[in-house]
């Protein structure tokens, strides 16, 4: 079960993405199916805490598929992912400074 807060901060952070980056909606689209496995990884815990959840994103993406297949992503689509879910942590910083206050950069 997916963290509300979590997914309410995506939902946030793809429409500073769409209104203030002024980013594509197919590109905003993309941005969601990345960040998607950021939700899925942190399930019921808090992003606060992403530094202390287990595997690591990038161990976990290495194993994992959202849609069911057994093979694994490509190797441009997980580092892609793990770029997308910096940028969204480092936004959650700046625009949640009391929150993440504890997340190192």
């Amino acid at each position: 079960m997916v963290n509300r807060k979590n997914y309410t901060k995506v939902k946030a952070f793809l429409d500073y993405l769409h209104e203030d980056a002024q980013l594509k909606p197919i590109s905003v689209s993309r941005y969601n199916t990345y960040l998607k496995h950021l939700l899925v990884w942190a399930d019921e815990n808090s992003l606060v805490d992403a530094h202390t959840i287990r595997p690591s994103f990038p161990s976990y993406l290495a194993n994992s598929r959202l849609n069911g297949k057994a093979d694994k992503l490509a190797p441009a689509t997980a580092k892609k992912c793990v770029q997308v879910a910096r940028r969204f942590l480092t936004w959650s910083k700046l625009s949640y400074p009391n929150e993440f206050k504890g997340l190192s950069q």
